[in-house]
C-alpha cells in the first residue's frame, strides 16, 4: 500500500502493528547479546503480547525484563553459534 510522507508511512507502521514485534525481539536480543534462538523468538513474542497489554509503555517493558529470570539466567551458547 502507499502512503503520503513519513508521518503518514510512520502511522501505517504502528496501525499495522509492524513496528512493536520488531522493537520487542530487537531489545531482547541486544539484552542477551547475541541473536536469539527459535525458543528464545517464543519468549520475545511472549514479552511482545505483555507490551501491548501494558499499552506499549517502554517503561514498563523494561521494569518487567529486568524482573524476569530470563534477564538474571545468562544462557552460554557454544562457539559457532550452535543454539
Amino acid at each position: 500500500r502507499s502512503f503520503n510522507g513519513p508521518k503518514e508511512l510512520g502511522r501505517r507502521l504502528v496501525d499495522e502493528d509492524l513496528v512493536g514485534p520488531c522493537f520487542v525481539e530487537q531489545y531482547t536480543s541486544f539484552a542477551q547479546g547475541r541473536p536469539l534462538s527459535d525458543d528464545e523468538l517464543g519468549i520475545a513474542s511472549a514479552w511482545y503480547d505483555r507490551f501491548t497489554a501494558d499499552d506499549n509503555r517502554f517503561d514498563v517493558f523494561l521494569l518487567d525484563q529486568i524482573a524476569s529470570p530470563q534477564f538474571v539466567t545468562k544462557r552460554e551458547v557454544p562457539v559457532g553459534g550452535g543454539q
